[in-house]
């Protein structure tokens, strides 16, 4: 089906261009006044045409240009130079507006070939030819005769006679198919039907993706819009949470810190009594309690542990001969401390942060030794042997 629109009468039709507009969908036929002799006003036509390609999806192939009027040049001296220079002057005019305006669709932008045609003796003849009333066939053979003579040769005509009411039938079909001929219109059909079979996907698959596009579009769109609301969401919490940890660490850390440093005493003696292993002698008892009373236990909670100490260390003495109290043989040492003996200097224990940690690996055992459970831990008299 072709519809007829309403042209653009003038520059800046906004009423008829408003309607155009409105037509989006098919094929449209942009057909270019031949007789228009105001350039300015073809090139602001050629512009609302680009801007309507734009509007029908952007392809090219949603349009057919026609020069329609064609048979304006027939009046001049050499009709077919002037219609050639017309038709190359626009065709021109049209691709270069199209490749500026579209120029991923240059290739079919100068492809375009405007089809010349005169539309009123086309449909004049057309008319003609399909009416079964004669007067109204006589009519529109008078409008052909009367208003465009010039398509047919004269020489013919003067055999005609002069009322076509007795023209013979052979007669009307010449006169027929000669105003057909002048007005383009065989060349008019073949290129519309070419045009439509080669463009088809173009020309219908648009708007029926376009139909189904929007409520989809508008669908994404929407959910889009929840999953960013939910993502910023998300992300705060995500901060929120990160900040939270990390409140945490650093109160977690602070209590470490602040933990290990009540064990400062016993780490100061350690290292202390590598270059005077004497203090462990003279200052372990005090340090435990000491440490005890800062973790918040009884001064004599870590009895057990400082007692394992004292009897390591009264077997493993830096001389080498052993520090016992008076009297003490080896064999009065605990079973359970034997480990520890160094009898010889060769075994001697040298590294007095390894023993440090010996004794602590046997902290359990130690604990839960009925010799050591309970006891108050007390200086003993130690006697070098």
């Amino acid at each position: 089906m072709i519809v007829d629109l309403p042209g653009l009468k003038y520059v800046g039709d906004e009423l008829n261009s408003d309607v155009i507009k409105k037509a989006s969908k098919g094929l449209c036929l942009v057909t270019y006044n031949s007789a228009e002799p105001d350039s300015k006003k073809q090139d602001d036509l050629t512009r609302q045409i680009v801007d309507r390609v734009k509007a029908l999806g952007g392809s090219p192939a949603r349009m057919l240009f026609i020069l329609n009027r064609i048979d304006v040049f027939l009046g001049d001296d050499n009709p077919q130079a002037a219609e050639r220079n017309f038709t190359l002057k626009v065709t021109r005019r049209i691709r270069e507006a199209i490749s500026e305006a579209l120029e991923e669709y240059t290739e079919e932008a100068n492809a375009i070939e405007p089809i010349p045609l005169s539309t009123e003796p086309a449909l004049f003849a057309l008319l003609a030819e399909s009416t079964e009333d004669a007067s109204q066939r006589l009519n529109y053979l008078d409008e052909l005769e009367d208003r465009y003579a010039k398509l047919f040769p004269k020489s013919r005509m003067r055999q005609l006679p002069r009322s076509n009411e007795d023209w013979t039938s052979d007669d009307r079909a010449w006169f027929i198919a000669e105003a057909k001929r002048g007005a383009r219109i065989g060349r008019f059909e073949a290129q519309l039907k070419h045009h439509i079979t080669r463009n088809l996907p173009e020309i219908l698959l648009p708007d029926l993706v376009k139909d189904a596009y929007a409520p989809a579009r508008d669908a994404i769109q929407e959910m889009d819009a929840i999953a960013q609301t939910y993502t910023l969401e998300t992300r705060d919490e995500l901060e929120k949470a990160k900040e939270r940890l990390n409140v945490l660490y650093k109160e977690l850390r602070s209590i470490a810190l602040n933990g290990l440093s009540r064990f400062d005493g016993l780490r100061e003696l350690a290292t202390a009594a590598e270059a005077d292993p004497d203090r462990w002698y003279q200052e372990l008892p005090d340090r435990v309690n000491e440490t005890a009373t800062k973790i918040g236990l009884k001064e004599d909670s870590l009895a057990p542990i400082a007692r394992a100490w004292w009897v390591c260390l009264r077997i493993a003495s830096p001389s080498g001969r052993g520090l016992r109290p008076s009297g003490q043989r080896q064999d009065d040492v605990p079973a359970w401390n034997r480990k520890f003996f160094l009898p010889s200097h060769k075994r001697k224990m040298t590294n007095w942060k390894s023993l440090f940690f010996r004794i602590l690996t046997r902290m359990s055992d130690l604990l839960s030794h009925p010799k050591t459970r309970g006891k108050r831990l007390e200086k003993p008299q130690i006697a070098r042997a």
